[in-house]
């Protein structure tokens, strides 16, 4: 039962909050913004309010800034719990209740990924110390019961806000009241200072930047000849990236015969490179040696297809190839072509505003994925989305073979036998 009415009496804070709220519609010329961190090595995670003011100012000549009632509030994964909130300025909420379940929620049609914690400070007025424009002031810490995905301050924007207050009437936005947030003397009707969440949302898994090339050492190695396959991804991130592997596949057209790596191991069946770590600045590489087995053009691809930490501008094994974690490369075997045959030439999907060329000309209305030729040359493409030939755009080179038929064509000789 006690818990029951801390729940009930915590609910009717926000709703307070509310009604404050609603009545200082206006916003403060002194505002202030909320940033969520995150500390890889303790595991804690803190709230900052960072003012866009200094004190002292025209609405507070106090060299310290002074505030009273204020309201932060996060959006976490669904299983997510928080817990050892601890003060640092302030007086706040330390159990506060995670809304998004209740049932007045039901039909707001909010992700299910996610829930809400509103953590309330108390009303007595707490002496945050000086403000300096743009300089985090700490309000207080938490922790969580485990690494479920990023955990950020409640953007004005998200659905939960309106949704909470058409639904129950309860006020879960942000929100910041001080000293410096109205003119002094009288009955000053309080004014909003908080702007919006600053800065990324707080990542126990710290983001990387892993970025991924590929080469070749002869894009026309000839008919059962060898090529070696280079693939190096670095780190270009401020932190050490984990688990990380590459899905390197040869085509069709290529057998396996060796590869060499100073890190980690390539399984030729499974065609994945497991890497491990890789840390801040290094560059690891893997070279597969490979034999060409058939004509025409073999396209060979490898991407970043798993890691413990998320990219900051990629995601693994999605198959974008204008993300940096993608690379491809080609090579290709010159092949004969007789009168009457036909070819079909094609490329990978994922290129855009395509055009092919024969000997260097342009092919006039051809712009598709494939194209047709009966008819020795130098036949290759371009596109707007990729440099070529270093992202993979090979010359198709075809040449007039040995168009004999074997019950036709058979060697003979001639003999003067008169003169």
């Amino acid at each position: 039962m006690k818990k029951g009415f801390l729940a009930l009496t915590w609910i009717g804070f926000i709703w307070y909050i509310g009604l404050v709220s609603a009545v200082a519609q206006q916003l403060s010329t002194n505002q202030v913004n909320y940033q969520l961190t995150y500390n890889t090595n303790t595991q804690i995670y803190t709230v900052w309010v960072v003012p866009k003011y200094a004190t002292p100012n025209a609405n507070n000549p106090d060299a310290n800034e002074f505030g009273a009632t204020a309201q932060v509030s996060l959006k976490v994964p669904k299983d997510f719990v928080i817990q050892n909130i601890t003060d640092i300025n302030g007086i706040w909420e330390k159990n506060p209740i995670k809304l998004g379940t209740q049932s007045f929620f039901s039909s707001a049609g909010l992700d299910p990924n996610y829930l809400y914690y509103v953590i309330g400070k108390s009303s007595s007025e707490t002496n945050f110390g000086p403000f300096v424009n743009d300089t985090p002031v700490a309000l207080f810490t938490f922790k969580g019961n485990a690494c479920y995905g990023p955990v950020g301050i409640l953007a004005k924007s998200d659905p939960f806000v309106a949704a909470a207050r058409s639904s129950a009437l309860l006020n879960t936005a942000c929100s910041f009241y001080s000293r410096s947030g109205q003119t002094q003397g009288g009955n000053v009707v309080p004014l909003e200072q908080f702007v919006e969440k600053l800065g990324p949302d707080a990542n126990c898994n710290p983001l990387v930047d892993l970025s991924l090339t590929v080469a070749t050492s002869n894009q026309q190695p000839g008919l059962n000849g060898s090529t070696t396959l280079t693939i190096s991804v670095k780190n270009e991130g401020t932190n050490p990236a984990s688990g990380v592997e590459v899905a390197a596949l040869l085509p069709a057209g290529m057998s396996f015969q060796t590869y060499a790596t100073a890190t980690g191991n390539y399984d030729a069946v499974t065609s994945i490179w497991t890497i491990g770590d890789i840390p801040v600045g290094q560059t690891v590489t893997l070279n597969i040696v490979a034999k060409v087995t058939q004509t025409a053009v073999q396209y060979f691809t490898a991407q970043i297809s798993k890691a413990n930490e998320q990219d900051v501008d990629s995601t693994p094994n999605n198959n974008i190839e204008t993300e940096d974690d993608f690379g491809r490369t080609c090579v290709t075997v010159p092949a004969p072509i007789c009168p009457g045959q036909i070819f079909e030439l094609s490329i990978p999907m994922g290129y855009t505003n395509i055009k092919w060329f024969k000997d260097n000309v342009e092919i006039p209305g051809e712009t598709g994925l494939t194209y047709q030729i009966t008819t020795p040359g130098t036949y290759r493409f371009t596109a707007s989305n990729v440099a070529c030939p270093t992202q993979g755009c090979c010359s198709y080179i075809f040449y007039e073979g040995d168009c004999c038929a074997k019950t036709v064509c058979v060697p003979f000789s001639v003999k003067i036998i008169k003169n």
